[in-house]
This record gives C-alpha cells, structure tokens and sequence, in this order.
C-alpha cells in the first residue's frame, strides 16, 4: 500500500487528508521553517514540497537530484540529512547549498540532528559517530561503542541522548569524544540489525522506540 499522503488531525479519531504525492511512496521527513510545512521522500525518486493550502503544495528543488531525510531548523536555516551520500544540505527557502561529507568515506548517510548547548549534531552511517557543525567544518564527537549507526537524538534534561544500531543500545554523551552506554533496550535474537530510532520526552521522562522488537522505553 503506497503512501505519500498527509493528514491533517481533526479532532477525536478524525483525520484529513489534506495531500498526495502519487511519486512517494512514502513520506520521509515534516518540519516547520518559517510557518511554512515543509515534506520530503522517503525512497526514491528524491522529491521536497512545501504546503501551501489543502489538497496543493509547491514541489522544490532538493540538493544534487538527492533524497533529504532528517530535516531540522538551526540558526535561520532548514537543514536536512542525506540517505543517498553522507552530506548535510542547508536551505534558506529558495536555494539549497551542500555543506560536504560528514566525516570520511566511511559515511555514507547521515540520519538525525540534535541541537545541544548551541551545537548542531548530526548522526551517521556507517562509523557510528556523532560529529558538530563549528563554523563550516564537522568535529569528530565519536563513535558510541561500537556501534555502526547513530539514529535518533534528543536533548532532555540538559543532556544529550543517542539511539543505536545494530545492537539497539542508548547511550548518554559525557562531553569530548566519550558516550556512556545505558541500556541495550532491543535484545531480538538472531536478527541483523536492532534499532533504537526515535525518541520523545514526554511528562518528565525520555521515551524511545525500538525496531524490530516494537516496544517503547521510557527513562527518568
């Protein structure tokens, strides 16, 4: 069943359906940057659209002929991750400007963002690190044990959390390039990958989910 669609919550178990992209297959990214709803593609072909009323949208330009992934607002900019190259794009409404490879050759995609103390940080595939834009440059922040990919980000607490992949762990930043981990909070024998992907704060507690046991965590 292809996607593609938005909803518009109506209240109660009501929703409204207010686009369709007939060439997603499914939606990919949401954000807000200046009052504006911005959409992108989750798989191929790569495409970004903007709301303009119910049932009409602006289809944009995206970076290279590439897919944007994760999109975040930082500093006046809508910035976006990349799932075809291990890039960051900036875009400032009309134009985008590829802000180069995170890391070395070994990304090849970057996944979440998170704003910490000022510091945008971003999450990669396939070193596991954490890296901070400083000024036109990405600092090294480290791998998180030896995990191979960094998916979700959240600040909460006044501390910076990271969810893993292949073994599902959450880790804890402690500043430099040193992680704590936490918890494994997916133990799903005998697959390949296990995932902590996003994470919420929610009534004074720090709440994530994981893939592909499908259970929600929650920490205080």
């Amino acid at each position: 069943h292809l996607g593609g669609r938005i909803y518009r919550h109506a209240g109660d178990s009501n929703w409204i359906e207010v686009g369709h992209f007939p060439e997603m297959e499914a939606v990919g990214g949401m954000v807000v940057y200046r009052g504006r709803l911005y959409v992108g593609s989750l798989y191929k072909p790569a495409s970004f659209h903007r709301y303009e009323a119910d049932g009409r949208w602006t289809p944009l330009t995206v970076p290279n002929g590439k897919r944007v992934e994760a999109l975040g607002v930082y500093n006046s900019y809508l910035w976006a991750t990349g799932y075809d190259e291990g890039h960051v794009y900036r875009f400032d409404g009309e134009n985008w400007v590829d802000l180069g490879r995170v890391g070395d050759e070994t990304n090849t995609q970057t996944y979440a963002f998170a704003t910490y103390a000022g510091k945008l940080r971003v999450a990669t595939w396939r070193s596991g690190k954490v890296f901070e834009w400083n000024d036109g440059t990405w600092d090294d922040l480290g791998q998180l044990g030896e995990e191979l990919e960094v998916m979700g980000m959240l600040v909460h607490n006044g501390a910076l959390y990271a969810g893993t992949l292949p073994t599902g762990q959450l880790y804890g930043w402690d500043g430099g390039k040193n992680w704590t981990m936490l918890k494994q909070l997916d133990t799903t024998p005998d697959v390949k990958y296990r995932r902590v992907w996003t994470m919420a704060q929610f009534r004074g507690k720090l709440f994530a989910t994981t893939l592909p046991s499908g259970h929600v965590w929650s920490m205080q």
